[in-house]
């Protein structure tokens, strides 16, 4: 909360943003039983620094890793797409290509399923759809929250891996890096009704 303080764009939106950080906080104390057709083991913590990217000699990619498996948990796996959308992608890019980028994800997973030959009819792009609706708003305090390391100026702390219990209320860190991209993160928030 005190980050989108700091942003004066951001003043209209304040008890709005208090009231999805509540809504979030207590559903990750709390939990709640996840979609059963999205509910598997997710990374919670998948952001870019958290995947490896192997590309053949032109560049392009051929093989992804992921790293850093210390928070996993039984939820649904929007919970990762969500926060990798809005902590890794570029926000010209994905208020741009969102939709897209959406059914690419949804058609890709429904790919796989059928890789291991599980029955896909339930996996529609529709029921994709209405489960991002459901977790969208329930990620913004965890997104929000993460963007202080993930976002923290060079120099302020050694290293992803230093940052401390005490960095979290060093408002020291809270760079203009981090307010465009909290003030970016509001906006689309709101553009797609969730805040």
């Amino acid at each position: 909360m005190n980050g989108a303080k700091q942003v004066p764009e951001l003043e209209p939106f304040l008890a709005k943003i208090e009231k999805l950080v509540e809504f979030g906080l207590d559903d990750m104390i709390k939990g709640s039983e996840p979609n059963k057709l999205f509910a598997t083991i997710v990374h919670s913590d998948y952001w870019l620094s958290n995947t490896m990217v192997l590309q053949d000699e032109s560049g392009k990619p051929i093989k992804n890793k992921i790293v850093d498996l210390q928070i996993m948990q039984y939820s649904s796996c929007i919970r990762d797409l969500v926060f990798f959308l809005f902590t890794s992608v570029m926000n010209e890019d994905l208020d741009e290509n969102y939709d897209k980028l959406l059914d690419l994800y949804c058609d890709t997973f429904v790919e796989y399923l059928k890789d291991f030959k599980l029955d896909t009819k339930e996996y529609t792009r529709e029921a994709f759809r209405k489960e991002i609706e459901i977790i969208g708003p329930k990620e913004f305090y965890h997104v929000g929250f993460m963007l202080k390391p993930i976002l923290t100026e060079k120099g302020k702390v050694e290293s992803f891996e230093n940052f401390q219990s005490s960095d979290w209320c060093r408002e020291d860190l809270l760079g203009e890096a981090h307010k465009r991209k909290l003030k970016q993160l509001v906006f689309s928030y709101q553009k797609r009704n969730w805040i």
